[in-house]
């Protein structure tokens, strides 16, 4: 076996990484290249993760497909119009998690996810299906992989970090995302925190930072928040992350590069998420999730309910907690 592609990795990319399933790939099969099939703008992760070979862009993966001749497809997230590609493309082991007999035809390799059984890590067994040798104790107990983020001199952030205050880095909202934490809840969130002890900037792409404005602009109003949103590339976003004390998000992607590097991160996910995708056995990372709900209702309509009652007053804790471990705020 000499190629595999693990497709669909938008929200699941640094956990499985995480997991050590990719170094254990490399370890059987020194040779092995792998590439990974990632939404708009995912790309930046090579920069960060040099065992991967390369990133597709699910848009147009049919023809990457074809080209990099792959002996074995690993569908963390169950895509047709991907399955049909690697089918096309002539991929010999379509390997999915066990769904209906209709699916076959697409993922003709099915594996059965244990119950009880972290997400990321029972998708190890799809791989022992094809020849890789995988203790699945050794895969839950790795530490979570220590990466660098882009650093920047810090007078670049002169008057956004603030050097005497906690600085709260927050990601609050992502064009197209449907399982985010509301808007408005920042907003309270920071006007319930001691303004001598918490600094907050504000953190996304130019057309990102303009819908916040026109959705939620009293959050931009606060003497305490810093806005940098407009920025053109993740990298950017990577480097005032790293400048930060905190990072605060919902999202998956940059969370998980926060807590690899070393970063306090607050997350906030679906429970479903949270059990299956969460960065394991860290402790710069705080979850907070709202129960253990399947999130079965939710999966045919716009949005995500568990996410949103996920209450102010949690969040407010652990940023009080951070201050509390730095003296800066009385027991």
């Amino acid at each position: 076996m000499q190629t595999i592609v693990i497709s669909r990795t938008d929200n699941v990319i640094s956990a499985l990484l995480s997991m050590g399933v990719v170094r254990d790939i490399k370890r059987q099969w020194p040779d092995c290249k792998l590439y990974f099939v990632v939404p708009l703008g995912g790309k930046f992760l090579l920069d960060y993760f040099p065992e991967i070979e390369g990133v597709m862009d699910v848009r147009n993966v049919g023809k990457s497909i074809e080209n990099i001749q792959a002996d074995a497809i690993l569908f963390l997230h169950k895509d047709k119009m991907v399955a049909k590609a690697a089918k096309k493309a002539g991929i010999a082991l379509r390997i999915a998690e066990k769904g209906s007999l209709l699916e076959k035809r697409y993922y003709n390799q099915t594996v059965v996810l244990p119950e009880g059984v972290k997400g990321v890590t029972a998708r190890a067994e799809a791989l022992v299906s094809v020849g890789l040798e995988i203790e699945q104790e050794e895969v839950g107990d790795q530490e979570f992989p220590k990466i660098t983020l882009p650093q920047t001199p810090p007078m670049v952030y002169r008057g956004v970090i603030k050097k005497s205050l906690i600085n709260v880095v927050m990601y609050p909202y992502k064009e197209g995302a449907e399982r985010i934490w509301p808007v408005v809840n920042y907003f309270e969130l920071i006007e319930r925190l001691p303004k001598h002890i918490f600094n907050f900037v504000v953190v996304g792409t130019e057309k990102e930072g303009q819908l916040l404005k026109q959705y939620t602009p009293e959050l931009f109003r606060l003497p305490s928040v810093k806005d940098k949103t407009g920025l053109e590339e993740e990298e950017e976003i990577l480097k005032l992350v790293n400048r930060g004390d905190i990072f605060l998000s919902f999202n998956q992607v940059y969370t998980h590069l926060s807590v690899a590097a070393g970063i306090e991160t607050v997350m906030m996910t679906p429970p479903v998420e949270s059990r299956q995708f969460a960065p394991p056995n860290n402790t710069s990372v705080n979850i907070l999730s709202s129960g253990e709900t399947e999130c079965i209702d939710c999966t045919k309509k716009k949005g995500c309910t568990c996410i949103k009652q996920i209450e102010i007053a949690a969040v407010e804790e652990v940023l009080l907690e951070y201050a509390r471990k730095k003296g800066m705020l009385e027991e």
